[in-house]
């Protein structure tokens, strides 16, 4: 590699991968109450494992009525897995 100004270069500290651990964390928490396998609740909402796995992991929030029916799966309320703060990034709005 050439000592030019515009080769690249990787920055390896202080990088942590992508997404929202606390979401990560809250599905695994609800996974574990259920003794459930880590994806088991995917098929039973008939969703993509490649999204299912996004959603989990934070990486991308899904819409309002996803959300909704994902709740509705662990019988708990949205905002125990996604905070109001986020909800004003996808839904636009205050109101959520």
């Amino acid at each position: 590699m050439s000592n030019s100004k515009d080769s690249p270069f990787f920055i390896r500290e202080g990088v942590e991968k992508g997404g929202r651990r606390h979401i990560e964390i809250t599905f695994d928490t609800l996974i574990f109450q259920r003794r459930e396998k880590p994806f088991d609740w995917y098929k039973e909402l008939e969703l993509d494992k490649s999204l299912a796995s996004k959603i989990r992991r934070g990486v991308i929030i899904p819409s309002k009525w996803l959300r909704i029916k994902i709740a509705d799966y662990w019988n708990i309320d949205t905002s125990t897995i996604w905070f109001s703060e986020e909800m004003i990034l996808v839904d636009g709005d205050k109101n959520g």
